[in-house]
């Protein structure tokens, strides 16, 4: 299955209505994924271009890593769970999901 994500946040936007600020995240995170799925923002960055607060943009980063949707990789970044959407060639897709899969390094 491949997702369009213009197609998908479309969708989204009619599932979640009412809920406007979720859908604004979600696409904040799919229109800034790199080719390994990882968003490189912090919290507050990620408020400031949502013109929102850092709590409110933490709190929805936190349902979403705990529906194992996103991954905190490190301050500042994270990643999206290649078995839930993906923009790339298979190949592409495996190399990503081996670093979605790997333990963090504990410090």
């Amino acid at each position: 299955m491949k997702m369009f994500y213009e197609n998908f946040i479309n969708v989204l936007e009619v599932y979640f209505a009412g809920s406007s600020f979720k859908v604004s995240v979600l696409k904040f995170l799919f229109l800034n994924a790199d080719k390994e799925n990882c968003i490189f923002a912090t919290s507050a960055e990620i408020a400031e271009a949502l013109e929102t607060t850092r709590p409110a943009v933490s709190k929805e980063l936190k349902i979403l890593q705990d529906c194992n949707f996103i991954k905190k990789v490190k301050n500042g970044v994270y990643q999206i769970n290649v078995d839930c959407v993906f923009k790339g060639s298979h190949s592409q897709r495996m190399i990503a999901k081996e670093k979605f899969t790997k333990p963090l390094k504990k410090p």
